[in-house]
């Protein structure tokens, strides 16, 4: 195992101040009332630092949103797994393994996922550049993909209705955002408890009836094609 130097330490710290700070400016102002300026100054360093370790705000602000999306990959992988190991022995099992990790998403980065849903929300697409528009569209549809083909093979192994992929993939990820966005406005106005797992949970557990789910009952034809499948999945 390779031991960092004091100098890369160094540079991880001052890059995790920086990105500490753009994050705290960003969520108060948005990206285009937000500036170096300010982002440099709450970090306790000159605009000059902050240039050394990004060229530019867009690559800053994208910074703060890749975390989000990369650590959702892997989320993603982590059902593809299971599902290969068999380990989902209902539908509603797998509806709510979604659950799990869209709530483990936000746990590890909330403040991220609510500039990533800003992101989303605004014409700042349009303002980036192109090259920073196609590395976020990249990994976007890598995401997207992921997404799809566990709905595909999980509806093979009769886990899911026949439904299209891409359509319940966007489901999901979209009652995700929203079911985020609105009680985490509820909460910001009330100050009161924040009731995001419960109705994240809630959510999820109606999606389950909606397709008919049922988490006591068995599945028809996993048996016979969960070999044949996974196998496919791993080619």
């Amino acid at each position: 195992m390779i031991k960092k130097t004091n100098r890369t330490k160094k540079k991880e710290e001052r890059t995790e101040e920086i990105l500490k700070a753009a994050k705290k400016v960003f969520f108060c102002k948005g990206y285009f009332s937000s500036s170096i300026e300010e982002i440099a100054k709450l970090a306790g360093i000159s605009k000059g630092t902050v240039y050394l370790y990004f060229r530019n705000k867009d690559e800053l602000y994208v910074s703060l949103m890749l975390p989000v999306i990369e650590r959702y990959s892997k989320l993603l992988l982590e059902i593809k797994t299971d599902l290969i190991k068999g380990e989902f022995e209902t539908g509603n099992d797998l509806i709510m393994k979604f659950y799990d990790i869209y709530s483990r998403l936000y746990k590890s980065d909330p403040e991220g996922l609510r500039i990533f849903q800003v992101y989303l929300s605004t014409d700042l697409f349009i303002a980036m550049p192109e090259k920073t528009k196609k590395r976020l569209w990249l990994i976007g549809k890598r995401n997207i993909g992921l997404t799809n083909e566990i709905i595909t093979y999980a509806m093979k192994f009769g886990l899911l209705p026949k439904v299209k992929p891409v359509k319940m993939s966007n489901m999901l990820w979209g009652i995700f955002l929203g079911v985020v966005q609105w009680e985490d406005g509820k909460y910001r106005i009330s100050k009161n408890k924040n009731y995001l797992f419960d109705a994240l949970k809630n959510t999820f557990i109606l999606i389950s009836k909606g397709l008919g789910l049922n988490k006591n009952s068995s599945v028809q034809q996993r048996s016979a094609t969960l070999g044949k499948a996974g196998r496919n999945m791993l080619s």
